[in-house]
């Protein structure tokens, strides 16, 4: 009887984790293509447009250096923005203690996208890419990459800030 109980537990674990995988790979393949391809534009310094207003939203975050590696938080470090192209939800902590790249950092769910902070290591510089909306809403997003140096941590540091006007 114990047995018919495990396999039964066992069985209902199998099924609920193949309908949220269902559930979380319909989202991802019915993301808004408009959303998507204005998002993808942005991360990649680009600029893009739209025929209707989408919306933006910043994210405060950081990177931190933390046992031997980079990882984005929101506690303190290299303060930079995430941004949400869309109808994005009002917290991001599910993409937090991870360390994106610029093939990695544009994730696309339903009705919106959200371009997180990107780290990369170029000639001997730890390079990090954010994207800095100066606008909450538009359909022309203009871009302006700046960039600074700065010494931290006995690290030499670049912050790239793609800036998007509207």
């Amino acid at each position: 009887m114990l047995t018919l109980r495990y396999l039964l537990s066992l069985i209902a674990a199998v099924l609920a984790t193949a309908i949220v995988s269902l559930v979380a790979a319909y989202a991802l393949q019915h993301a808004d293509p408009l959303i998507k391809s204005v998002a993808t534009s942005l991360a990649s310094g680009k600029s893009a447009k739209s025929e209707i207003p989408i919306s933006l939203r910043k994210y405060k975050v950081d990177y931190t250096y933390s046992e031997g590696r980079w990882v984005l938080t929101n506690r303190g470090g290299i303060p930079l923005y995430a941004v949400g192209v869309g109808v994005c939800p009002d917290s991001i902590n599910v993409f937090f203690n991870k360390t994106y790249s610029s093939t990695n950092n544009t994730v696309h769910i339903s009705k919106c996208s959200i371009i997180l902070p990107s780290i990369e290591m170029i000639h001997n510089s730890v390079v990090f890419t954010h994207v800095v909306p100066l606008c909450l809403t538009g359909t022309d997003f203009k871009t302006e990459v700046v960039e600074q140096k700065y010494i931290y941590a006995n690290f030499t540091i670049r912050v790239r800030a793609v800036v998007v006007n509207c």
